[in-house]
């Protein structure tokens, strides 16, 4: 009786979280920052600036419009969850499905703040550098490469020079491919909407080569798509957890109400989620029977993806921290040695990846890594942080960046299970994960801009939002009150703060 009793009382709390936690957790940061009692960041140091326009009765269309189709999706798609091939069609939807919803929330963004910002930010040197210095620095890609260890220590403490070559090179070869097809760039943007083209024809004063506004649309699209792939390797980390069809399908779907993953498009960082989810769930072992590929192949990929990030960005050496400590909390019935297994799988992997972009391009990881990580100190000795005012706000950007409903939810799950004392193990990506960025923020190596630059491992969080209500009757109608809310956050959020165009 005591147990149905406080089983009763804790359904009871988490349907109260659930109805009353979201709104009033949206409503009350949001006014907060809108009426400047919750500063933006640290005042004096560094805040978030607001947009120049409102959001009007025209961008309240693609809002409602963005808002239907999650809540019709997500009603739809639940149904397909019954039987496997069924199953199958929910899951390769959720890719399509997501790109739908994360373009619609920019369709509704304030005038100049949605689609607009795609070329022009991508384009203009202030707000990131790399298709500027792959434009203007890159003559010959192969003598870049092997240059590459002396031209980093030239470059700047904000962007480009906190980076290894993946971005610039990816630049180059984009704007290379349009040059060698002029007239199939003009085509191409003639089929893009028109606020996208507006934007990029006027990314450059007196007017944009066609050429380079293919090539900046085309780089935008490629972080909009790798943003919305995010969603199938997430799921096949929440089946590997153990987790059901349903909790797993629900958890790919908030990756599309994710205020970070909108707001910073198209910022570089959204080509990482899908990398990171990637490399975890490869690294994972299978909640079914093991065979000799999840048991030694899967790990080797998860490597080669991680040498494949570190191409792009440093964060993935925290990501393989993550990738580290799960394989460590792994319950793998082959004790350590399965454990040793998995992680020399995972070494080879990135050693071998590593070594491939080393030989390929003539030119030094190591080094290039070292002159990274030199950049990015210089950027606290420039730019002094104090230090728990910006661990706060950390901790605040984290929960608005992962969406507060979110949030919510994951702190409601992680609480319970640690008093409970069980069930840490189906957490332990998130639990990894929140250890790392713990890590990174409270040792002074994480301090601004988290909302972008933790975009990696905000999909890994999202593993444990969920899974608390899973453990009582969570019907679909509360599941889609959380997007609900989760949407309202990102189209309040989206007039209030703008985060890719040059401060």
């Amino acid at each position: 009786m005591r147990i149905a009793a406080e089983s009763k009382s804790w359904d009871l709390t988490l349907r109260i979280a659930i109805w009353l936690g979201s709104p009033v957790a949206v409503t009350g940061l949001l006014a907060g920052l809108a009426n400047g009692m919750i500063p933006a960041g640290v005042p004096g140091e560094w805040t978030w600036s607001a947009p120049k326009t409102g959001m009007t009765m025209i961008e309240m269309i693609p809002a409602f419009l963005t808002m239907l189709t999650l809540i019709t999706y997500s009603t739809i798609g639940e149904r397909f969850l019954t039987t496997a091939s069924k199953r199958a069609i929910a899951v390769a939807t959720l890719l399509p499905a997501t790109a739908v919803v994360q373009a619609g929330w920019q369709y509704a963004a304030p005038q100049g703040y949605g689609l607009a910002k795609w070329p022009i930010a991508t384009y203009n040197s202030g707000s990131s550098g790399y298709y500027a210095k792959a434009r203007d620095e890159i003559g010959d890609l192969a003598e870049f490469l092997r240059d590459y260890p002396k031209w980093i220590k030239k470059q700047d403490i904000l962007h480009t020079g906190t980076h290894p070559p993946g971005l610039f090179v990816e630049a180059r070869l984009t704007l290379e491919f349009w040059r060698s097809h002029p007239a199939e760039a003009a085509k191409f943007i003639s089929t893009m909407p028109e606020e996208l083209r507006e934007a990029a024809r006027a990314a450059k004063p007196g007017g944009t080569p066609v050429v380079e506004q293919a090539s900046v649309v085309l780089l935008a699209i490629f972080r909009w798509l790798a943003s919305a792939l995010t969603v199938w390797p997430l799921w096949l980390i929440m089946r590997r957890l153990g987790h059901s069809p349903v909790n797993s399908f629900r958890t790919c779907l908030i990756w599309s109400v994710v205020p970070s993953a909108v707001l910073f498009q198209p910022a570089s960082d959204l080509l990482f989620p899908v990398l990171a989810c990637t490399a975890v769930a490869l690294s994972l072992p299978s909640s079914e029977p093991q065979n000799w590929r999840n048991r030694y192949v899967d790990p080797v990929f998860a490597g080669l993806v991680l040498s494949f990030g570190m191409f792009f960005s440093l964060v993935f050496l925290a990501v393989g921290a993550v990738v580290a400590i799960i394989v460590a909390m792994s319950d793998d019935s082959k004790g350590i040695r399965g454990k040793c297994i998995r992680i020399g799988g995972i070494g080879a992997g990135f050693i071998t990846g590593t070594i491939a972009w080393a030989v390929i391009g003539r030119t030094d990881p190591l080094a290039i890594w070292l002159a990274n990580q030199t950049k990015h100190a210089g950027f606290y000795e420039a730019y002094p942080r104090s230090y728990w005012p910006w661990v706060f706000a950390d901790f605040v950007e984290s929960a608005a960046g992962l969406g507060l409903p979110s949030a919510l939810g994951l702190a409601i799950t992680l609480i319970a299970t640690v008093v409970r004392r069980n069930g840490l193990m189906r957490h332990r990506v998130s639990l990894a994960s929140i250890a790392i960025l713990a890590i990174l923020a409270l040792s002074g190596r994480s301090l601004s801009e988290v909302g972008r630059l933790w975009l990696p491992f905000f999909p890994l969080l999202l593993t444990s939002v969920l899974a608390e209500f899973e453990n009582f009757r969570f019907s679909g109608l509360e599941f889609r009150w959380i997007l609900f809310w989760s949407g309202i956050q990102i189209l309040w959020l989206q007039t209030l703060v703008q985060c890719v165009y040059p401060f």
